[in-house]
């Protein structure tokens, strides 16, 4: 088979994986114009925030392990579903309407985060953990800015990020059912300098508690963040677009420098996730919009290294492609219940406490979830040197 075939087939659940994420973060920035213009309250607009991760759960638990085995079927299901919440959300007068859009983007991004990740993954094992991290960085972060910035300078704003957005998933109807037929190919660049071992118990469930807190902060920049900057004096409406673009550049950069590691580095990232967490709480303390900024770049960098690293661990030693899809689907049953469970409870306890006072306490509880994660994974640990080496 042509390299090129086997390239495309590597590229198109990559870009249709990024789009999906990239989708899913788009809304967000557009939440108060749909506000003010349908008024809805404050508890809708967090059941519309809810409805997505409950649904995506969902979709993981009860047909994730049949996605992630019928893997074009799942992601073509996947696409369709999409776009239909899409419309919905475009043309949605009501506030069950974007709920139930919300839920049914939820479903389809779970159909396609277990169909997509296992292609990339058996299609290329060794790049794989590497393309599964990027995607999340430059869709969320990527969504997040360009339909704030959007929301900020053009009037119809919704009706160009959402059809733009379908016109992409369109042209993944014709191109995805082609790309899926190229086979596996084990061989081609390492995805590091440095193989990851297969993790003992103990180091396992750090790995766990790591993976945990990579989405945790995560789903605190995309659920408080723009409201966050906000209250420490940055009003511009794209401002918390723009934070969760800089916390998301940082985790492209740290996969870039975890792929020319000569050593283990999952420990320099939870210490950066740590880090980046302590620096938001001392944002709130001090009140300055220019250390939250900082502290998301530098906890950007422990979100893409710990994922990325969390995933070449976990998935060590795994090659049949059933055990290679159920342990994709736990992995991120676990990434997507803490992205979104703590945030929901955040925004609940920031009607109460405050937003300032909620992100802080967040923040705080990252950082102690990073150091117990350190701790679990201490241990005598000899990697070896991949055979690309």
């Amino acid at each position: 088979m042509r390299a090129t075939s086997w390239r495309a087939s590597v590229a198109v659940p990559a870009v249709v994986l990024t789009w999906f994420l990239l989708a899913s973060s788009a809304p967000t920035p557009l939440y108060p114009l749909v506000q003010v213009e349908l008024g809805l309250t404050s508890s809708t607009l967090t059941l519309i925030y809810a409805a997505y991760p409950i649904g995506l759960l969902c979709a993981l638990l009860v047909v994730g392990p049949w996605a992630s085995q019928e893997m074009k079927a799942g992601a073509v299901s996947a696409i369709v579903l999409e776009i239909v919440a899409l419309l919905l959300l475009l043309t949605g007068a009501a506030g069950w309407v974007l709920i139930a859009a919300r839920a049914l983007q939820g479903i389809a991004t779970g159909l396609a985060t277990s169909s997509l990740a296992s292609w990339l993954q058996l299609r290329a094992p060794r790049l794989g953990p590497a393309f599964n991290t990027l995607a999340p960085m430059a869709g969320i972060g990527g969504g997040a800015l360009l339909a704030g910035l959007a929301a900020a300078t053009l009037s119809a704003a919704p009706g160009w990020i959402y059809g733009v957005l379908v016109a992409g998933l369109a042209a993944a109807l014709v191109v995805v059912p082609v790309a899926q037929t190229a086979p596996t190919r084990v061989a081609g660049p390492p995805a590091s300098r440095v193989a990851a071992p297969v993790p003992g118990v103990r180091e396992r469930w750090g790995l766990l508690v790591l993976l945990a807190s990579v989405w945790a902060l995560v789903g605190l920049l995309l659920s408080l963040g723009p409201g966050l900057i906000a209250t420490l004096g940055w009003t511009t409406p794209f401002a918390g677009g723009v934070l969760v673009a800089v916390m998301a550049s940082g985790g492209g950069l740290a996969v870039a420098v975890v792929l020319r590691a000569e050593r283990e580095t999952t420990r320099v990232w939870t210490a950066a996730l740590g880090t980046g967490a302590a620096m938001i709480f001392v944002s709130v303390v001090t009140g300055h919009a220019v250390v939250l900024m900082a502290g998301a770049a530098v906890a950007g960098l422990g979100v893409g290294g710990g994922f990325h690293s969390a995933l070449q661990h976990l998935l060590a030693g795994t090659t049949d492609p059933t055990a290679v899809g159920r342990r994709l689907t736990r992995i991120y049953v676990v990434s997507y219940a803490a992205n979104s469970v703590p945030a929901i409870g955040a925004g609940v306890l920031a009607d109460q406490a405050g937003i300032a006072a909620t992100s802080a306490a967040y923040a705080l509880a990252v950082a102690a979830a990073c150091a117990v994660a350190s701790v679990l994974m201490t241990g005598p640990t000899r990697p070896r040197r991949s055979a690309g080496r």
